[in-house]
């Protein structure tokens, strides 16, 4: 059986916190209008005034790691791959995120890739597949 893999159809969300010069919708959503259902998904991470902000630099290390997040999750893409997606966020903004991205991954033909150092156990158990590179490593 041949896979085809469509570059285009995936997402990769980095552990540096680096956007774009403007505003934050422009870095969630690039030049596409945001419909009323994603600002209100949106809203579950990012304070209503930080969503309308101007200038995404002036933003703090935990915010801008929530926009790219919501940049992932926003893309409409069918992969996501993250890479330490919870860095800089508390342990509620964690919980939110993780059961956002589940419900993204739960509206079918998703999959996702998540790198982690700091994951709870709740969440953790919520994936298929599971590898523990340190159990892997025998000295």
């Amino acid at each position: 059986m041949l896979k085809v893999w469509v570059f285009q159809d995936m997402r990769f969300v980095q552990a540096e916190n680096d956007l774009f010069a403007g505003s934050v919708l422009k870095n969630i959503f690039f030049d596409r209008t945001p419909s009323k259902a994603e600002l209100t998904a949106c809203a579950k991470l990012l304070k209503s005034e930080t969503l309308e902000a101007a200038d995404a630099s002036k933003l703090s290390t935990g915010e801008k790691r929530r926009v790219l997040l919501l940049r992932g999750l926003m893309s409409n893409s069918h992969t996501l791959i993250f890479d330490e997606p919870t860095a800089n966020l508390d342990a509620n903004t964690s919980a939110v995120f993780w059961n956002m991205l589940f419900d993204w991954f739960n509206q079918g033909q998703r999959t996702m890739i998540v790198v982690s150092h700091t994951i709870d156990d709740a969440s953790l158990n919520r994936f298929d597949t599971q590898l523990n590179f340190n159990a892997l490593i025998k000295s």
